[in-house]
């Protein structure tokens, strides 16, 4: 047998853009409990203030049209405005493509203080982005059975956010 007989004739056919019917997003429906708009050439920033290590930060975020920038910053004092350059990083800042994947994430928070989840858009010139999102705060496994222990064993989910102050109404 000589080597030619063994070949393949494959082809690639390049049949143009993806279906929108193939976009996980699509596919994937979460309500989020807030939505904002990031303008081009700027950031929105949320403050949680955490009082107890070992609490978990959780979040869940979309956006429209084009990919956005998020990262967790740490800082002292609440309600004060810093540059992302002036706070401790605690999860670097990158750009995900929210727009057709939801994006989610959580952080055990080893330290108490303000943390800020950031959404950049900075780099964008033309584009604003319209960011849906659910944030949590979660007591550490020992907080919530101290709490339960305190309140004889009634639910305290509701008062889960007690140590989480969302600055949304302030932006």
């Amino acid at each position: 047998m000589n080597s030619s007989s063994h070949r393949h004739n494959e082809t690639i056919n390049h049949v143009g853009p993806v279906p929108s019917s193939y976009y996980v997003r699509d596919h994937v429906k979460v309500d989020y409990e807030y939505c904002m708009t990031v303008n081009r050439g700027s950031s929105q920033q949320l403050d949680y203030e955490i009082l107890f290590p070992g609490c978990v930060l959780r979040w869940q975020f979309a956006c429209e049209g084009a990919d956005i920038g998020f990262g967790v910053f740490l800082k002292t004092k609440k309600g004060e405005w810093k540059k992302a350059s002036e706070m401790q990083e605690v999860i670097p800042s990158q750009r995900y493509n929210a727009h057709l994947v939801p994006e989610d994430g959580s952080l055990t928070c080893e330290h108490p203080g303000v943390y800020v989840l950031r959404f950049d858009n900075t780099y964008s010139i033309f584009q604003a982005k319209r960011v849906s999102y659910t944030v949590e705060v979660l007591l550490s496994d020992q907080l919530q059975s101290q709490r339960e222990a305190l309140t004889n064993g009634t639910n305290g989910k509701s008062s889960n956010n007690v140590q989480a102050e969302d600055e949304q109404s302030r932006l």
